[in-house]
């Protein structure tokens, strides 16, 4: 096999393996895979100058709002990278189709306003992209302002062919969740790797210190910055209907990833998902005897995650059962 480059005027059709200084060194494509993977980052590479203009009329119509673009030299994803993340993908059994028809931050943007503006600056600019004949990606909105690890509202747009529209990301920030984010790169990378690194043959797991650590830098970084409830400050395009009776309370066996789950491993925990018709709650049971606030459900679902868990529904009494056997607890389901 010839080994992956990085240089965008060669995106070849040929097979390609990681390279060995790289993390995820095990991870492979073959040609028609690697063709697939570069004629969708070549077409958004030729997007490019498009989504450039929209972006600087967007940022000229929310100046007084403190509208800044940041970090314009990773608007286009790097090829490498975008292989590397879909050959993951693929190790863990996600369509090629899938990935290619999925992927939305090839293309990104981030803008940042000034925090007593945020809410301000979203709505403008969501406004403005509407005009210009841009959507949501259904499901793409998502308010990370209560997490620990990551404080944004990300979003996915899309334009074109109903068939196989084209998408773009944009990730909305303060100057402050954007300066603890750029400081947790870092430490993002080296907890990404070490994932990567897991969905090797073997399927070994690593030591988790050091994913340990970095996570709970990651969370100091954010001390001080006020926690944002953007999805209900927005207004949303449409709200979905009320559930019906039978799902107010749905359970999931929850798995490390799609090849824990293959090689018929016990799943790490249960993932419960409470709805009425003014509140969602999903939580999944800790290793330390209470449900906590869990992503897992859009993780699982999120073509952009490198090795996304696994998850199983399952019915009330199995949710009971597995987590008897589990944490040794009865009656947890009805905390």
């Amino acid at each position: 096999m010839t080994t992956g480059t990085n240089n965008p005027t060669l995106t070849g059709t040929g097979a390609w393996r990681c390279r060995p200084s790289d993390f995820g060194e095990h991870l492979e494509l073959t040609a028609d895979q690697n063709a697939a993977l570069s004629a969708r980052w070549e077409q958004a590479r030729s997007d490019l100058g498009l989504l450039d203009d929209v972006m600087a009329d967007v940022l000229r119509q929310t100046a007084e709002f403190g509208g800044t673009s940041r970090e314009p030299e990773h608007r286009l994803k790097a090829l490498q990278a975008f292989r590397v993340r879909s050959a993951g993908q693929l190790a863990s059994r996600v369509p090629l189709g899938k990935i290619t028809e999925r992927v939305v931050d090839l293309n990104r943007y981030t803008l940042t306003f000034r925090e007593e503006h945020l809410t301000e600056g979203v709505e403008r600019a969501y406004a403005l992209l509407r005009e210009k004949g841009f959507e949501l990606v259904p499901g793409s909105e998502r308010d990370t302002w209560a997490d620990p690890l990551h404080k944004a509202l990300h979003t996915a747009w899309q334009w074109g062919d109903e068939g196989s529209p084209r998408k773009f990301e944009i990730q909305f920030h303060t100057p402050g969740s954007y300066w603890a984010r750029s400081k947790n790169h870092d430490d993002y990378v080296r907890y990404r790797s070490s994932r990567y690194r897991r969905i090797g043959a073997d399927g070994r797991d690593l030591p988790s210190r050091q994913e340990e650590r970095a996570v709970v830098l990651q969370s100091e970084r954010y001390h001080g910055i006020p926690v944002r409830d953007l999805e209900s400050e927005v207004p949303p395009e449409r709200k979905p209907e009320p559930p019906g009776a039978d799902e107010a309370v749905r359970f999931w066996a929850l798995y490390s990833n799609d090849h824990a789950w293959s090689r018929g491993r016990l799943p790490r925990t249960v993932f419960r998902r409470r709805r009425t018709p003014e509140h969602q709650d999903d939580t999944e049971f800790s290793p330390y005897g209470f449900w906590s606030v869990s992503r897992a459900m859009s993780r699982s679902r999120d073509a952009r995650d490198g090795d996304p868990p696994h998850l199983e529904e399952i019915s009330a009494e199995d949710a009971e059962r597995l987590l008897q056997e589990l944490r040794g607890l009865t009656g947890a389901t009805g905390w």
